[in-house]
């Protein structure tokens, strides 16, 4: 998008209007209060700084300061030493990027970055969706596509190029391979609306959102980041009210969402808590598994998990996994926590929704077997000594969504002290 006058001429005074913000937020820091006081000082600071970006620059001055996806990627991909692959998607004008080897990898799944419709994707996407993939270790490759962006291009045409992706890859790179779906917040959203598409509720506007047929197949498994599902500040409080400790502000969400909306009514494919029970039946005879996450602290909250309840009442409970990231606001799994600490979270009880996250896409440890042969032998060992076992916390197998693993976590204590065991058994398809 193209810079207008007045966005120029107010480009500067806006900029050290923000600078003015970020130092008063920085000098007053030590002083917040509430729900603010459980936030660290730097991620305090980062999410004042991120809400004042979004909720003072235009759509177009946003555009200018961010990179577009494909820089973003290309720097990402040169971080990790890593080599760039890109393909067009047919019948768009969009490009989709590839993480991981989609020649070897047995799931791909098909990425939509979030950004309010108007953001493009960003630093903090590549470098999420580099990890997920090495998480891995081949078995799944990421094809994130950058769908236009408002204002200059307004709704459902990003629905449009998001499904023509899923055909991409169905017909292409991922014939007889496994597929998933995934999005964060705007781009949760789009990947509902294409899950809606494929799921009995084919979108009426035929010329822009071709028909996809997946002929009896299903959709392995979808991925929902702080999916937006409404925009509503009447019905859900939390957009207002939690809006001091997020990024987002009630203002931004508005203003974001009257770009891509433009004069269009609400629909299911907008807004897809307005959709009931029923709705969302069909979605679930397309797709094996769900995994949506939310942040305990952040503005969309009370809207998806009014969604969360009709989504897993139309799907089935069994099929839909909804975590709240604990003190963690919108997208908190974009936020990158260090690999140890996701290392120590136990299986189903994360604290963290990039804990969860982590399971759900089949991350690989290098303990495997090595790990599995050390729980049978101190199992021998206590057998053969006699050793009381007081307690066994999990016998818990999960079956993820990506990468086809079974994760047994076991912790044993007895009467000398404990030890922790830890493994992962992949899974023959």
């Amino acid at each position: 998008m193209a810079l207008t006058n007045r966005d120029v001429l107010t480009f500067l005074p806006k900029c050290l209007w923000i600078f003015l913000r970020l130092s008063l937020n920085t000098l007053f820091a030590p002083l917040r209060s509430g729900r603010a006081r459980s936030k660290t000082i730097g991620v305090y600071i980062r999410q004042r700084w991120t809400q004042a970006l979004f909720y003072i620059l235009t759509a177009g001055q946003i555009q200018f300061i961010f990179p577009v996806w494909l820089a973003a990627y290309k720097a990402q991909m040169k971080k990790s030493q890593k080599p760039t692959a890109v393909d067009n998607v047919p019948n768009t004008q969009v490009q989709g990027v590839w993480f991981g080897d989609a020649k070897t990898a047995t799931t791909i799944m098909v990425y939509y970055p979030g950004g309010g419709h108007v953001i493009p994707g960003l630093a903090i996407h590549a470098a999420a969706l580099d990890r997920w993939t090495s998480w891995c270790q081949g078995r799944l490759a990421i094809f994130a596509i950058q769908y236009s962006l408002a204002p200059a291009v307004m709704y459902p045409t990003a629905i449009g190029e998001s499904v023509e992706a899923v055909r991409f890859v169905l017909q292409g790179p991922g014939k007889g391979k496994e597929i998933m779906v995934g999005g964060d917040s705007a781009g949760g959203q789009i990947a509902l609306a294409v899950m809606s598409h494929l799921g009995g509720h084919p979108h009426p506007d035929v010329d822009i959102v071709r028909p996809l047929d997946l002929k009896g197949g299903k959709v392995k498994g979808v991925i929902l980041l702080s999916p937006w599902t409404s925009s509503d500040t009447a019905r859900f409080a939390s957009i207002t009210e939690l809006s001091g400790v997020d990024i987002i502000s009630p203002t931004a969400i508005k203003y974001w969402s009257d770009l891509y909306q433009g004069s269009k009514p609400d629909d299911p494919y907008i807004v897809p808590e307005m959709a009931d029970a029923n709705w969302w039946m069909g979605v679930g005879e397309v797709t094996q598994s769900i995994f949506v996450s939310y942040g305990q602290d952040e503005s969309f909250k009370d809207a998806i998990t009014s969604w969360a309840r009709k989504f897993q009442q139309g799907v089935g409970n069994d099929k839909v996994r909804v975590v709240a990231g604990e003190n963690e606001g919108h997208n908190g799994p974009l936020s990158l926590l260090p690999e140890r600490k996701l290392a120590a979270e136990i299986v189903e009880h994360e604290k963290s929704a990039e804990g969860a996250l982590r399971y759900c896409v089949g991350a690989a440890h290098d303990i495997h077997w090595i790990g599995i042969a050390f729980s049978l032998a101190l199992s021998s060992v206590g057998i053969v000594t006699g050793s009381t076992i007081a307690h066994t916390f999990v016998v818990n197998c999960y079956k993820e969504a990506a990468g086809e693993c079974i994760i047994a976590v076991i912790l044993w204590r007895n009467t000398i002290g404990f030890a922790f065991i830890y493994s992962i058994l992949l899974e023959g398809q």
